[in-house]
């Protein structure tokens, strides 16, 4: 009998010493928040559950824990997800509803620890916090990340009064926000951002990789940023599909009212839609702050709306928007509030180191905004464009008076009390391509005007590629060689030849403005380098001038095949000058080059046709050439 005991009791001894040392599996459990608050902990050892009031649920291990309401709304209880340093606490909520908005200092979502927090997203997701909370308040040190991992799931979050809809509470900030994925909707109260700071609080290091996204702010903050005095930097959209709107005085992506906007990039594709509160940038500063170390890369579509006063893209009212660039496609529409600019300055401030190096941008100033530089009362310097950039501006308008479409914002002279439409400053475009341009409208022109071509361009600046080399020789920079004229006409259409070889002219959409372009960056080129002669004449440089006729002037085109008479009226005061004009173009895919030579009997114009053309082939027939 004893032996038998012994036997039984060593088995069942053996059985509990097993159970204890076996490997605890942990399961994902699915917790119901309507009976009682929940705390997930993640510390070195494990991730534990425990929910007030439950007593079947204190410390429990659970690696993936699923927290639900069965989309019934509850009230009066707090999701907290806790991790300790190095480590990262993971949860999914799954159709939970949690409406704190009554119950003042309680958010809805409280993440805290030194570590990681993970929350993945599975159906359909509401939390409303009470006053002074974040409707998910973050306040763990490390990285808060919001996922998707099936592709389903939605979060609406909002904030209480001075409090953002996702990150800081009332003077709290919101800072290493990540989202991966999902459709989040993040709603500030006043006071607070939609996606960052509380009042008083700055957003930094704010990610989207995805999903969709749209963060609004009820009042003085902003849409992705700053809270109400508070800043935001360090701001990365790199996919997705986002909106992003600032309440009053707070920009769409950047500061909150009293807060700027700075170190903020879009890139990598995706779709931004940012709008200004009033006196908010669409990217950049709120109310009387700046935007600047703006950068928008790497394609994607960008429409950036200043509030009034504000700009598209830059800075809030009286801030200034600096060190914007925009390079490597995309497409970027920017319009400035009243007052503001497209890109550049908010209202009474200035646009300085602006640089457009790729991607179509259209910029257009509000009421007395310049497209791009300054708003009212601003100026714009260091404007850049270059590459295959193609932009088109506009000024706005305010009477009689105009902002300029690149340059400064309509004027106003306090001592004498007058007011002046903005000066308009020429762009660096000294690496312009080829395939890039700049189409200037009339003032007034709305950004809809431009793209559904309403409204023609006033004036087009396009590279044209040449060999002159005479001019960079004797001083001059490439700049000298792109057109800033003025089109006189965009509107000839060609009917054929009057003279035999005038036929490839049939071809030639000359009412279009690409090819007013060409001409109009022709005509600066050779009245640049008869300009060069007449100063070396007058400066009795003759062994100068000598040396710069008899290397006389090179226009090269893969494109086009015939000048007008403007350009050839040019060719023939160059050619009376004493120096040969040589014209290098591709035709039925062969290249040809004929010389019209200095002193030339043959008058260009003589050559025209009826409309004023004269083809390049024609040409070969006078002045002799042929293929290369």
């Amino acid at each position: 009998m004893r032996t038998g005991i012994v036997r039984i009791i060593g088995g069942a001894t053996l059985s509990v010493l097993m159970a204890s040392y076996m490997p605890l599996y942990a399961y994902a459990d699915t917790y119901d928040i309507s009976e009682g608050s929940i705390t997930v902990s993640r510390d070195e050892t494990a991730q534990t559950v425990t929910q007030a009031g439950n007593y079947a649920v204190q410390d429990k291990e659970d690696s993936d824990p699923v927290i639900t309401s069965n989309n019934q709304e509850v009230s009066g209880v707090t999701l907290t997800i806790e991790a300790s340093a190095g480590q990262e606490a993971e949860v999914t909520i799954q159709n939970l509803n949690i409406n704190d908005s009554s119950n003042g200092d309680t958010p809805a979502i409280l993440t805290t620890g030194e570590g990681n927090v993970k929350i993945n997203l599975d159906g359909v997701n509401v939390v409303k916090s009470g006053n002074n909370c974040a409707g998910l308040q973050k306040e763990n040190e490390g990285n808060l990340i919001i996922t998707d991992n099936n592709a389903t799931g939605s979060l609406e979050a909002t904030g209480g009064r001075y409090g953002a809809g996702i990150g800081g509470g009332d003077m709290g900030s919101g800072t290493d926000i990540t989202i991966e994925g999902g459709t989040v909707t993040a709603t500030g109260g006043d006071g607070g951002a939609g996606i960052g700071g509380g009042v008083w609080g700055s957003g930094t290091d704010i990610t989207i990789e995805g999903g969709t996204v749209t963060a609004t702010s009820e009042s003085r903050g902003a849409g992705i940023g700053g809270g109400e005095c508070g800043s935001g930097t360090d701001i990365t959209i790199e996919g997705g599909t986002v909106t992003a709107i600032g309440g009053d005085h707070g920009a769409g992506i950047g500061g909150g009212e009293w807060g700027s906007g700075t170190g903020i990039t879009i890139k990598e594709g995706g779709t931004v839609t940012a709008t200004g509160g009033f006196y908010g940038a669409g990217i950049g500063g709120g109310y009387k702050e700046s935007g600047r170390d703006i950068t928008i890369k790497e394609g994607g579509t960008v429409t950036a709306t200043g509030g009034f006063y504000g700009a598209g893209i830059g800075g809030g009212y009286n801030g200034s928007g600096t060190d914007i660039t925009i390079k490597e496609g995309g497409t970027v529409t920017a319009t400035g509030g009243d007052r503001g600019a497209g890109i550049g300055g908010g209202g009474a401030e200035s646009g300085r180191d602006i640089t457009i190096e790729g991607g179509t941008v259209t910029a257009t100033g509000g009421n007395r905004g310049a497209g791009i530089g300054g708003g009212n009362g601003g100026s714009g310097t260091g404007i850049t464009v270059s590459n295959n950039a193609h932009v088109m501006v506009s000024g706005g308008i305010y009477d009689q008076y105009s902002g300029a479409a690149i340059g400064d914002g309509v004027q106003y002279d306090i001592d004498t009390s007058e007011v002046s439409s903005g000066e308009e400053v020429s762009p660096d475009v000294s690496l312009l391509s080829s395939d890039g341009y700049i189409l200037y409208y009339p003032a007034g022109t709305t950004a809809n005007q431009i793209k559904n071509g309403s409204v023609q361009p006033t004036k087009i600046l396009k590279s044209i590629i040449t060999s002159s080399e005479a001019l960079i020789d004797e001083g001059n920079t490439p700049q000298d060689e792109y057109a800033a004229s003025e089109v006189i006409s965009i509107t000839h259409s060609s009917s054929g030849g009057s003279y035999v070889d005038n036929s490839e002219v049939n071809s030639i959409p000359t009412s279009s403005e690409e090819f007013a372009a060409f001409l109009a960056a022709t005509n600066n080129t050779l009245e640049v380098y008869i300009k060069k002669i007449e100063a070396m004449m007058a400066a009795g440089d003759t062994e100068g001038l000598n040396a710069l006729v008899s290397k006389g002037i090179t226009l090269e085109t893969g494109n086009w095949v015939c000048f007008n008479k403007k350009t050839y009226a040019l060719i023939e005061k160059i050619s009376d000058l004493g120096a040969p004009v040589t014209i290098s173009f591709a035709y039925k895919g062969r290249r040809y080059s004929t010389v019209i030579p200095g002193k030339a009997d043959i008058r260009p114009l003589d050559l025209c046709n009826e409309e004023g053309y004269c083809g390049f082939l024609n040409l070969i027939k006078y002045y002799g050439g042929g293929e290369k």
